[in-house]
């Protein structure tokens, strides 16, 4: 006997993969930092367990790539909801409080061939990379601040300034990945006269960025000066903690802005201290 359900000619359905990402970031410093707990090395022992670094260094550099795919995810799918909901694909979404003039301006940025800055008033100043550019090539943090753009058109949200502290952070993750993915050995040369490192620009912005957050992988002795030269020994459990923090922070100012409080909302309980 029929139940009367008839399966349909096709089902419309899509994945979203950016709260695993960061979950799998935090899993990955949690596990880093364990691993520091248990073989962390004296300040006045100066051998290292190799074996625990080679680990720890595994999951600390995880994370990183998996807050920045956590990044580029949580943008496009903002953007894919705006194009779906233009197209009455969906009748809900967490984007279903927006102006119908946001949505539209965001699924055609998205689907344009090309995002002109000239066709926008003053976007490229909200740009770190105004190129004439389809979506799907744009530097992964202008997504947002084109989002921001398009809903502050509309009276709703705002872009980030530059000089903000979540701007500059996430800024420095993305730094920090691309360093890591496009690694290029060199010898650093650290001046113990004053602090300094000899190296290639790149290099510099990274281990600058790491020593002025005080990052060290608790794998290390402290005061091993020798070490001072290695963006390894700054590769640490407190960095990849404060990678999943920092991309917490702006993802929740970012729903903050556009608003999107669906979101916010579950980001919160995906903010769980270490």
């Amino acid at each position: 006997m029929s139940s009367g359900f008839r399966i349909p000619d096709y089902v419309k359905y899509w994945d979203e993969f950016s709260g695993d990402y960061l979950d799998a970031a935090r899993l990955f410093a949690d596990n880093a930092l364990k691993i520091e707990q248990k073989y962390g090395t004296p300040d006045h022992i100066s051998k290292v367990n190799m074996s625990a670094t080679a680990e720890q260094i595994v999951y600390v550099t995880s994370s990183f790539f998996s807050v920045n795919a956590c990044l580029s995810a949580s943008i496009d799918e903002v953007f894919r909801e705006a194009d779906a909901l233009n197209r009455h694909i969906k009748p809900q979404s967490f984007l279903s409080h927006l102006s119908p003039k946001v949505i539209k301006d965001m699924a055609d940025a998205r689907n344009a061939k090309v995002i002109k800055p000239s066709n926008y008033p003053d976007l490229d100043l909200v740009l770190q990379y105004s190129d004439n550019t389809p979506y799907w090539k744009l530097y992964p943090l202008d997504k947002f601040q084109l989002a921001l753009y398009l809903s502050d058109l509309n009276k709703e949200g705002k872009p980030f300034d530059f000089g903000d502290d979540v701007w500059k952070d996430v800024e420095f993750l993305h730094l920090l990945r691309n360093y890591l993915v496009h690694y290029e050995p060199e010898w650093v040369e650290y001046r113990f006269s004053n602090g300094s490192y000899y190296a290639k620009q790149k290099t510099v912005d990274v281990m600058d960025g790491l020593q002025i957050r005080g990052f060290r992988s608790g794998l290390y002795p402290k005061h091993a000066e020798f070490h001072e030269g290695s963006i390894r020994v700054r590769l640490g459990a407190d960095c990849a903690a404060w990678a999943v923090e920092a991309t917490s922070d702006f993802l929740y100012a970012f729903y903050e802005k556009m608003p999107i409080d669906d979101r916010k909302m579950w980001l919160y309980h995906r903010r769980v201290p270490f």
